[in-house]
């Protein structure tokens, strides 16, 4: 589950709006693969958190997108 802040939404009308990712996002499709492939090894090779935290870090760079992409690599993780 995200934490409120990594939760993209919107206030309307005092509605509140999830806002939802693309999933023809090329972009973000190659991120989230590029993360399950690190999970995958992670977990195979018995990574501790620390290892697993900072190659989410390389992959994740130094992107604009943070909020999207936090929350992407939280919900893979």
């Amino acid at each position: 589950m995200l934490t409120g802040d990594l939760v993209l939404a919107q206030r309307r009308k005092g509605i509140l709006r999830p806002r939802f990712l693309n999933p023809a996002d090329d972009d973000l499709r190659n991120l989230a693969m590029d993360l399950v492939a690190c999970f995958n090894t992670a977990a195979e090779e018995n990574w501790r958190r620390a290892d697993v935290n900072e190659t989410v870090e390389a992959i994740l760079g130094d992107r604009q997108d943070t909020k999207r992409v936090r929350g992407l690599a939280k919900v893979a993780l």
